[in-house]
């Protein structure tokens, strides 16, 4: 056997190897980038739970507070009836809310600016159009700003979860003719694929992020309270 049909045997032995080798290491590290993003929503999804029973507790503190100031300070029960309404209201939007801000975090580590736009712009566009029209020509009072806000929640929330699920589902068409195939971001098959899975395992979150939010949230407060 000659130096170079024997260099060219190896070659044709080590190639299937160094693929397999290759196909691994890529796995390894989709697997590595799946377990620290899991980390990631899981932490950014807790401001459901959380915003659930802080808005719980203040939508009766600021319904039923302040309302007493106002009983005081006038005897027309519709101001106090619309008062009521709105806070109710306003928190049925701020609930909503809640659940389309994981999505927009999602969308900003992603660098979906341009998802960000059209839906901020056309959820500011509706609540401007709905509050002006309840408020102006309906005469609705503090309820027109509450129900604009609601507008605003809808669309919000709504525009971001149509989006990852129309992403979804363009991804998974890519995947079915190509299986390398490069995905939409955030790179999801399934809108399920950026849900919490707080107990899926032991590590819950990473607590370089939980660090972050606490200092964010601690500065927050202290911002309040100036």
């Amino acid at each position: 056997m000659t130096p170079a049909l024997h260099d060219e045997m190896l070659t044709w032995v080590e190639q299937p190897l160094t693929v397999e080798a290759v196909l691994k290491e890529q796995a390894h590290t989709e697997t590595l980038r799946k377990e620290k993003l899991q980390l990631f929503l899981n932490v950014i999804w807790m401001v459901v739970p959380v915003g659930i029973g802080v808005t719980t507790l203040a939508v009766p503190l600021f319904a039923y507070g302040p309302s007493r100031m106002l009983s005081a300070a006038t005897t027309s029960v519709d101001l106090l009836s619309s008062y009521r309404s709105a806070v109710a209201i306003q928190g049925v939007a701020s609930l909503l809310t809640l659940f389309g801000e994981p999505l927009y975090i999602v969308a900003e580590c992603h660098i979906m600016f341009d998802l960000r736009a059209k839906i901020e712009a056309t959820a500011v566009m509706l609540r401007c159009m709905v509050t002006s029209f309840l408020a102006v020509y309906l005469r609705m009072g503090l309820e027109s700003f509450a129900l604009g806000h609601l507008v605003y929640a809808l669309a919000f929330t709504g525009g971001y979860f149509v989006a990852f699920v129309v992403t979804a589902s363009n991804n998974r068409t890519l995947l079915r003719q190509r299986a390398n195939a490069r995905l939409q971001p955030p790179r999801i098959s399934a809108v399920r694929e950026i849900a919490p899975q707080w107990f899926a395992s032991s590590h819950m979150f990473d607590t370089r992020v939980i660090s972050l939010v606490i200092s964010f949230a601690g500065q927050t407060v202290f911002k309040f309270l100036l």
